[in-house]
């Protein structure tokens, strides 16, 4: 079976999850999916980074909800509540996982066969080089693995921020001795690539499941079909099979997600529409006034302008009307 660029990362990301306990599966290279992991070490392994990562948010949580923002700069507030909801929100996406773990992976699975499939069937020869728009999986299999070093490093720089738990809880000499920055620092990498290996997951699958169906039904949209494959009764009843493939497909894709995955991102995106609006007015005033800036201050005055304008409107019909 040939793989493409893609499936090779994706095979690499799911390897990583296993050799590292990031998540609780591994890649079936005999059935070519996804499985539960069997190993009872690796489980508890990933258990006890998930507790901490949990105890963490918690704190990172309370922090946001009863720090005293007035003696915070507006960076600092924008570095707790950006590091503090990221955390929030690949905590509940890791909590989707484990609740649904049999229908994540089953959906995943029937999902990779399917497109393979039908690529064998509609591209009969040229199945390694046809271009399914799932580049963005081998970028994100690369940002996965290198995106933790940055938050790492952020951490070394800032350690006695109110962000982390160990500045406030801990005695100074145990936290900023050499074994205190050299533990909380591999700690600090740790968690990163938890939080985003497991919300990776979820983000894969979603970005797999879309592109997929996506390239599929453009196909039946433009007719645009293999050169070999002329347009007759078997290709329209082709076209049929597809479209009732991607069909069940849908219906799959919408019991596994709709009842908890879609509500949490409405809310995860809520919450960095809140954090960008909290942001905005407590950094406006550092911002630098440039030409385009005028232009942004009308528009956040442009509800009070409003009155104003219709009054003047209201005016002048009266004058047409005399």
């Amino acid at each position: 079976m040939t793989t493409s660029n893609w499936q090779y990362f994706l095979h690499l990301y799911y390897k990583t999850c296993q050799r590292c306990c990031f998540l609780p599966i591994f890649w079936d290279n005999t059935s070519h999916s996804v499985k539960f992991e069997k190993s009872r070490i690796r489980i508890f392994l990933w258990a006890m980074m998930q507790t901490y990562l949990t105890a963490d948010t918690v704190y990172l949580t309370v922090t946001i909800c009863t720090e005293n923002y007035r003696g915070l700069t507006p960076v600092t507030t924008m570095k707790l509540l950006s590091h503090g909801i990221s955390r929030i929100a690949a905590c509940i996406v890791i909590g989707w996982f484990v609740n649904n773990f049999k229908s994540a992976n089953h959906l995943i699975n029937q999902v990779c066969k399917v497109h393979e499939k039908l690529k064998g069937e509609y591209y009969p020869g040229e199945n390694n080089g046809v271009d399914d728009g799932l580049f963005y999986v081998t970028f994100g299999v690369i940002t996965v693995h290198i995106q933790p070093i940055g938050p790492t490093l952020q951490h070394l720089e800032e350690r006695h921020s109110v962000r982390y738990w160990g500045s406030r809880l801990l005695p100074g000499d145990l936290y900023d001795g050499k074994i205190g920055i050299t533990l909380f620092a591999l700690i600090e990498l740790l968690l990163s690539y938890v939080a985003i290996f497991g919300s990776g997951y979820t983000a894969v699958q979603l970005i797999i499941y879309a592109q997929t169906t996506r390239n599929w039904l453009q196909l039946l949209c433009n007719k645009s079909h293999p050169k070999d494959i002329h347009r007759s009764r078997r290709m329209v009843s082709q076209n049929v099979s597809l479209y009732k493939i991607l069909h069940v497909l849908n219906c799959l894709h919408t019991e596994t997600c709709s009842a908890i995955l879609w509500p949490i991102t409405q809310h995860v995106l809520c919450a960095i529409h809140v954090l960008v609006n909290v942001v905005t007015i407590k950094c406006w005033h550092i911002y630098p006034r440039r030409s385009g800036s005028p232009y942004f201050s009308a528009y956040l005055h442009l509800p009070t302008l409003r009155p104003v304008a219709s009054k003047r409107r209201q005016k002048f019909m009266k004058v047409r009307l005399v």
